[in-house]
């Protein structure tokens, strides 16, 4: 029971004394929030960017339709008005088939 009160109390004289220093070194710790460093301005101003995609070219090979897309990075300013058209190089394929009427479509993939 002896060791139980000890502990108890040291215990709570720990704590105690944790957050007296605490509480102390907080008013002896002043900051001037004009002076926190910050990486981020707060008067800069980002400007919006979206890549969206474009039909470049479209030929018939075959039974076939080939259309080529390219990706395009756009830039915007504040007030929404293009600033730059980057190409980002990547290009999609699409190849579909132009059948004529009666053709039938059949799958060039064997599942043997």
């Amino acid at each position: 029971m002896k060791i139980l009160k000890t502990s108890l109390i040291g215990t709570f004289l720990f704590i105690n004394l944790a957050l007296i220093l605490f509480l102390w070194e907080r008013n002896q710790l002043k900051i001037d929030n004009n002076e926190v460093p910050s990486i981020a301005n707060a008067n800069t101003h980002t400007n919006k960017r979206e890549i969206i995609t474009e039909k470049i070219s479209s030929s018939r090979q075959g039974d076939y339709v080939v259309e080529k897309h390219e990706s395009i990075e756009i830039w915007y300013d504040q007030k929404g008005n293009k600033i730059k058209r980057v190409p980002t190089g990547d290009h999609t394929y699409l190849r579909y088939w132009a059948s004529k009427k009666g053709k039938i479509i059949m799958d060039d993939h064997d599942d043997e």
